[in-house]
């Protein structure tokens, strides 16, 4: 049963370090050339896919607030979504950096990233080796353990509210994103990709 815990006081980050060192299992930090190398990662051509699917459906509108709810639901547009998040992303990433690190957890001899299930692909696209990740993995005795003021000091880099889902075994943290410009950016895609011819390659490494 997941549990969200929001970090608003002093004392919600008191009971979050009590839930923390009660846990068996501490997460530790590795870096994507580690995951790749080890071969974690399942779908490492995943931002190639994602960038032709969406240049096959540019004649798509694109998801902004409004329509979300209902346009999620349909593969073609959830598949659009994600592809200008990618690209939004890959932007984010070259031009200021990562608003949080990453996250992900062994699931047999792969991980599963998460938070950061479309960053992972940004940083491929980008080769962006050396970023690190906070690895939740009871079986590996890779890296150092982290100590909470460490692990938490990871995700306070950013002014955005942050919160906690607590599930078995781990502490997956959450920053909030800017939704808003990301909704931008969709509009912005979608209405370049019309405009301008683009190979998948291209079209990741467009400035939008």
């Amino acid at each position: 049963m997941e549990e969200i815990k929001h970090l608003n006081t002093q004392n919600d980050i008191d009971e979050l370090r009590t839930i923390f060192d009660g846990l068996v299992v501490k997460p530790k930090l590795v870096t994507l050339g580690e995951a790749l190398e080890n071969d974690w990662e399942p779908k490492p051509k995943d931002h190639l896919r994602l960038a032709k699917h969406l240049l096959e459906n540019k004649e798509l509108e694109p998801v902004v607030a409004e329509n979300f709810r209902e346009k999620m639901s349909i593969h073609k547009y959830n598949e659009n979504f994600h592809a200008t998040k990618l690209i939004w992303l890959i932007n984010e990433i070259r031009t200021k950096g990562l608003y949080s690190v990453p996250q992900a957890w062994m699931n047999g001899n792969k991980w599963k990233v998460h938070p950061g299930t479309h960053r992972v692909h940004a940083l491929i696209h980008l080769n962006k080796l050396d970023q690190e990740f906070v690895l939740w993995d009871k079986e590996s005795t890779l890296n150092n353990p982290l100590d909470f003021d460490t692990w938490l000091g990871l995700f306070s880099k950013s002014d955005n509210n942050m919160f906690a889902v607590l599930k078995p075994n781990i502490l997956e943290m959450h920053v909030s994103e800017d939704r808003n410009e990301m909704y931008a950016n969709s509009i912005k895609v979608m209405q370049t990709v019309k405009e301008v011819k683009f190979t998948e390659e291209s079209l990741l490494n467009y400035s939008f």
